[in-house]
């Protein structure tokens, strides 16, 4: 003897309607995702381009320090030897 599960219009009308909105929860997810992803690339791009430029700022610093502590140097030590 065979079992037979029967099922009404109702029961297959709940069924549907359950599976659609949770499919639809689910794709309502997906533009959230993809504005947050651009945000966190945007913001990656800018701190990474201010990182950049800061490090030049600093080489130039460093460069520049380089060229005049010498010179400041000798100034103060051409001074000294004048007074």
């Amino acid at each position: 003897m065979r079992i037979r599960y029967n099922f009404n219009m109702v029961e297959i009308a709940l069924a549907t309607a359950v599976i659609a909105i949770g499919i639809s929860s689910i794709l309502v997810l997906f533009p959230i995702g993809i504005n947050a992803t651009r945000a966190a690339i945007e913001e990656n791009c800018y701190s990474d381009a201010v990182e950049t430029l800061l490090s030049i700022g600093l080489l130039l610093g460093i460069v520049l320090l380089q060229i005049f502590f010498p010179l400041l140097v000798l100034q103060t030590v051409i001074r000294m030897k004048t007074s």
